[in-house]
């Protein structure tokens, strides 16, 4: 169901403050926008079909696709960034917020790891 909030949400960059205000580091950045998406056959070669809008589920209409997966199909995103100034050579910490069924990670090609069942 479109509103005017999900019309105007749309637009910009959700959530772009600290997540947890009590717990906030010096050094943070969010990863929240537009990212390269596609949803293909399990295993399959990744070719870009849209843009989804992080961090809204793939079936909401605020992510811009509104489509379930069906069982034999995966989602992968794909966003390109570059760190803040001055992060070289310093421990990063991705965190995601809610990761639903099953995900595998890779920054530059590179597997970090993955996870498996409920909510990462």
């Amino acid at each position: 169901m479109s509103t005017v909030w999900s019309e105007d949400a749309a637009m910009h960059i959700p959530l772009p403050e600290y997540p947890r205000p009590q717990l906030e580091r010096r050094r943070w950045h969010s990863l929240n926008g537009r990212w390269d998406y596609s949803i293909m056959p399990k295993g399959g070669e990744f070719e870009p079909e849209g843009k989804i809008l992080v961090p809204f589920a793939v079936e909401s209409s605020l992510s811009g696709v509104q489509r379930p997966l069906l069982p034999d199909e995966e989602l992968v995103y794909r966003k390109d960034f570059r760190l803040p100034a001055g992060w070289e050579g310093q421990r990063i910490l991705l965190n995601f917020e809610a990761v639903d069924y099953e995900c595998r990670c890779f920054i530059n090609g590179i597997e970090l790891g993955g996870h498996r069942g409920g909510y990462l």
